[in-house]
C-alpha cells in the first residue's frame, strides 16, 4: 500500500522531534560541564544525578521518536499506537506540542486513509445497519 501524505508528514515530525531531543542532549552536556566547574562537591553530586536523570529521559524520548518515525515511514502496525502515545505526551508542551498533539490525534483517529494504511477497517457512516426483525 502507498503511504498517505499525512503519515509521511507525521514520520517527518517525529524524525524532527528525535533530532531536537539529540540537540537537547548536547545542551545538557554543556550544562553539566558548567555545573562541574563552578560549584562545591555537594552541589556537584546532586546536580550530576539530576542531569543524568534528565539525560536518560531525553535519550528515551529520542529513541521513542526515532523508532516511531521509522515505523510510520514503513507503515508498521504498531507505529500508529506509538504515535498516539507520543502525541498524548506532547499535549503538555504548550503551545506547539499541544497543537501538534491535537492534530496528530485527530488525524490518526478520524482519517480513513490513515486508518487503512495501518490495517484498521473504516466504518462507513453512510451504511445503515439492517433493522432488527420482530
Amino acid at each position: 500500500m502507498r503511504r498517505p501524505e499525512g503519515v509521511t508528514i507525521l514520520a517527518m515530525w517525529y524524525f524532527l522531534s528525535a533530532s531536537v531531543c539529540v540537540l537537547g542532549l548536547g545542551g545538557l552536556a554543556i550544562g553539566l560541564l558548567g555545573l562541574w566547574s563552578n560549584h562545591g562537591f555537594h552541589d556537584v553530586v546532586f546536580g550530576t544525578m539530576g542531569m543524568l536523570l534528565a539525560v536518560v529521559a531525553v535519550s528515551m524520548l529520542a529513541v521513542a521518536f526515532a523508532l516511531t518515525a521509522w515505523g510510520l515511514w514503513r507503515l508498521k502496525p504498531w507505529a500508529r499506537g506509538a504515535s498516539i502515545v507520543l502525541a498524548i505526551l506532547q499535549l503538555i508542551l504548550i503551545p506547539i506540542g499541544t497543537i501538534a498533539g491535537i492534530a496528530i490525534l485527530t488525524y490518526l483517529q478520524r482519517n480513513p486513509e490513515a486508518k487503512a494504511a495501518f490495517g484498521i477497517p473504516h466504518k462507513d457512516s453512510r451504511v445503515v445497519p439492517p433493522a432488527p426483525r420482530a
